[in-house]
């Protein structure tokens, strides 16, 4: 039976380290790590080789990220490549950051095909914004930041000839989003078209060794590899995230409390996807929390409040997310039915208390508390601890009055 307490003390320990170094890490090891958050990790023999080579030879790679500043809010669907890329640059790796000005005003048809055109001054505007939420993330006196526009803008029509002559049409009409307006006889423009084609440009300009992002841009990746290929260069690795489930997503400007009422709803399988994008954990680690979760030796409620905490550190820091879960534990209790329990003389094991005093047994009530789901409220507020012994003594707790918070089943209001 695993010390549920222990486990999620290291748990936030470990999710909450950001700035861990990776570069000691064995090849392995690192790409094990970087798997983790990834969907699309393509092709995985030649990830590997280079990891391997790497090491042996002491040398780092190029790293492209994009950004489409496109919009100014940034959603926490967005921050899994931002996390990836954290991870790859504390690897040892060089991180380019390149900020899609140019296509911005086309937009992804990957991604929105509708999306507004933008004007250069709303872009700007985005991106002064977007930069302040990005310092979360990656250490920006390591990052290389380039914008398309520097290329783009001063691209002669005979040199985009040549290499249009190169690339085949049939590489962007198949892929679904243009093959499904297509099928349905529906028009788009001609830079819609080309969006994929101009992004492969980018790689050239670039010539990263590996390329990340989301799950929604594969489409374009693989343009870019071939892009590259056809002009004689090495085509780009790709290492795109696992997307995360629609429901309960948020702008990181969300209020840390908010945050943690969005978490408390997710479902068992997005809490694992989240956990694997959104914090530092090891491999190792992620199948510890599947396998107690499954076997009830971990409580979900309990480790989604884990969660919360690491991401609201993640994105405002330690202090906002410890007064955070506070509240949010109070304005749960608050806004919560609770059952009025009054203590009577005598000694009586918490674990039997909670039993009597609920349609829970005794196993289950032991259950509850030995798996971290079970935590202690002070009346004032000012004191949340977890119940760890089954067998201490009601009597034992120093408040006369304070509720007895199981999971999310029910909650005890308790006076002596």
């Amino acid at each position: 039976m695993v010390d549920a307490i222990s486990f999620m003390e290291n748990l936030e320990q470990e999710g909450t380290d950001f700035k861990k170094d990776l570069s000691y890490l064995k090849a392995e090891e690192q790409v094990e790590i970087l798997k983790l958050s990834c969907k699309e990790f393509y092709p995985e023999e030649e990830i590997r080789k280079k990891f391997i080579d790497a090491k042996a030879n002491n040398e780092f790679f190029s790293i492209k990220y994009g950004i489409d500043p496109s919009s100014m809010d940034m959603q926490i669907g967005d921050i899994p490549p931002l996390v990836l890329s954290g991870k790859l640059q504390r690897m040892g790796h060089k991180v380019t950051i390149l900020i899609g000005d140019f296509t911005a005003m086309i937009g992804d048809p990957f991604i929105v095909w509708n999306a507004k055109e933008l004007s250069r001054k709303s872009i700007e505007r985005n991106l002064k914004h977007l930069r302040k939420q990005l310092d979360n993330f990656l250490d920006f006196a390591k990052v290389n930041t380039v914008y398309n526009s520097t290329w783009l803008n001063d691209m002669k029509l005979p040199k985009l000839i040549e290499l249009m002559k190169k690339v085949s049409v049939m590489n962007i009409l198949m892929k679904d989003k243009f093959k499904e307006k297509l099928d349905k006889g529906e028009d788009f423009t001609f830079a819609k078209l080309i969006y994929p084609f101009i992004t492969g440009i980018d790689s050239i300009e670039i010539n990263p060794d590996i390329e990340i992002g989301k799950d929604n841009q594969i489409s374009n990746f693989h343009m870019c590899r071939h892009m590259m290929n056809v002009e004689g260069l090495i085509s780009e690795l790709v290492m795109t995230t696992i997307p995360m489930p629609e429901e309960n997503l948020f702008s990181i400007d969300t209020k840390p409390i908010d945050i943690f009422k969005k978490i408390s709803k997710l479902d068992k399988e997005s809490v694992y996807i989240w956990f694997r994008l959104l914090t530092e954990i090891s491999p190792n680690r992620m199948k510890d929390i599947e396998k107690f979760i499954e076997k009830g030796e971990l409580d979900l409620q309990a480790i989604k409040e884990i969660l919360a905490k690491i991401i609201v550190t993640r994105i405002y820091d330690k202090d906002k997310s410890d007064l955070a879960y506070i509240e949010y534990i109070k304005e749960l209790v608050k806004k919560s039915e609770t059952q009025d329990i009054a203590v009577l003389s005598g000694s009586v094991e918490i674990g039997e208390f909670i039993a009597a005093s609920t349609d829970l047994t005794l196993a289950e009530a032991k259950s509850y508390i030995k798996s971290g789901g079970t935590k202690l409220l002070s009346c004032d507020g000012n004191s949340l601890v977890h119940i760890i012994e089954c067998g201490a003594d009601i009597n034992s707790i120093s408040f006369d009055k304070f509720y007895i918070i199981i999971s999310d089943r029910l909650i005890l209001s308790i006076k002596k």
